[in-house]
């Protein structure tokens, strides 16, 4: 078949991390199949086509720029499909993230769902996407038929697959209020569901904290994870859980996965040599390794979510004295937000129910950001990541940060 005569699909991508793209690389016959009988194309804003038979928009909306270019769009195509948690509820970046700040800078533009802006026909839910699902998709839509929604829990594709419940063994998992149509992968992987496929429309909230009663749960860590639900996605999940539950290492074709997810270089993006700040905190005993998010990645790892788009430094150091951890966690980013000198910003974002100090240093007389640099710490081990801030996913993080005073 020819360019010519195949029906055109267009993949649009506005504020995200870029998982859910990435998920085209994977191995599967069904998607080669599909797109071999598509005109595929990832045009830019000024490069789109009068009209599009589908269109796929990756990420949230950002700003006006977003939005505008979201509005044009569902003028090219009657079938516009959300793809991924960005797009369908907003994500990670959404409002309702902070607590026990006072929020000094409030932005009038936080990352928005598409459907804020403009009718969306279909959505593919999750934090990355299920590739089959929106393989399914796909072909219903070029053979003309309506897909069907699963409309019911994540519990049933557990007890499809003879996952065992987490929540019978003390663990809160979202499974019985969340979506289905991710064939429960973090499940099946012993992790507990955080509801990244966003609530179930008939969800029974009563029973469901029934049960979290028969087996022990506390209530409250039910209200941090609810208020979370379907922006909850890789921030709150180790990427040795994501690459094991998706198998990237043996589906992706022509991509070294540590390449991507690694780096060993020294050099900062703002020009700072973390080996050296470490060097200046004068703590006896501090191991410094440089840190292998495929293979060596705790669930503190939320931040690296950024990771794939923008490349970072990433280091992660013990302490011998474990008493002395917290007061290390805000030496360093006092040193960090000293070093950083003008322009640097210091804000909190909510990661794992607590606050996670993040420097922000901002190119002087220019807009885009020039670097991100997060530290965490937990027990007696503290990790610096730091990412240039090339992406648009970055500064819309930023873009609705507070400044701590």
């Amino acid at each position: 078949m020819s360019d010519v005569n195949k029906p055109k699909l267009a993949m649009i991508r506005l504020t995200t991390c870029g998982m859910c793209q990435f998920e085209l690389h994977k191995k599967s016959k069904e998607l080669e199949e599909i797109l071999n009988v598509l005109d595929v194309s990832y045009p830019q804003k000024g490069e789109l086509d009068e009209r599009y038979d589908i269109i796929l928009i990756e990420g949230g909306i950002a700003n006006k720029d977003d939005e505008d270019l979201v509005k044009d769009l569902s003028k090219r195509s009657d079938t516009i499909i959300s793809v991924g948690s960005c797009a369908s509820f907003g994500g990670i970046p959404s409002p309702r993230d902070f607590f026990d700040v006072d929020i000094l800078f409030d932005p009038p533009w936080r990352l928005k769902p598409v459907n804020s802006a403009i009718n969306v026909k279909y959505y593919i839910k999750g934090c990355p996407i299920n590739i089959n699902e929106l393989t399914y998709y796909i072909r219903s839509v070029i053979i003309n038929r309506k897909p069907f929604r699963k409309h019911f829990p994540v519990c049933v594709e557990c007890r499809m697959n003879g996952t065992p419940c987490l929540l019978e063994r003390g663990e809160l998992c979202l499974g019985p209020i969340t979506e289905a149509g991710c064939d429960a992968i973090c499940t099946s992987s012993e992790k507990p569901c955080e509801g990244c496929r966003g609530p179930l429309d008939d969800r029974n909230m009563n029973y469901f904290i029934s049960v979290l009663d028969k087996y022990g749960i506390d209530r409250r860590d039910l209200s941090v994870k609810y208020d979370r639900i379907g922006r909850t996605c890789t921030l709150s999940r180790s990427w040795k859980q994501i690459v094991n539950s998706h198998k990237y290492d043996e589906s992706v074709d022509n991509i070294e996965l540590e390449e991507i997810y690694t780096t060993t270089t020294p050099e900062t993006a703002t020009g700072l040599n973390l080996t050296d700040l470490l060097e200046k905190l004068g703590y006896n005993g501090l191991k410094t390794v440089v840190y292998n998010i495929l293979e060596e990645s705790k669930d503190m790892l939320g931040v690296t979510v950024l990771l794939p788009a923008t490349m970072g430094w990433i280091t992660s150091f013990e302490i011998d004295d474990p008493e002395n951890s917290e007061k290390t966690v805000s030496d360093v980013v006092n040193l960090l937000y000293k070093s950083l000198g003008k322009n640097a910003r210091l804000y909190y974002d909510r990661m794992f129910g607590v606050n996670t100090p993040v420097v922000v240093k901002e190119r002087r007389g220019e807009d885009d950001l020039n670097s991100f640099v997060a530290v965490l710490g937990k027990d007696n081990k503290i990790l610096i990541i730091e990412a240039p801030a090339s992406g648009k996913y970055l500064r819309a993080m930023v873009g609705r940060a507070i400044t701590v005073a």
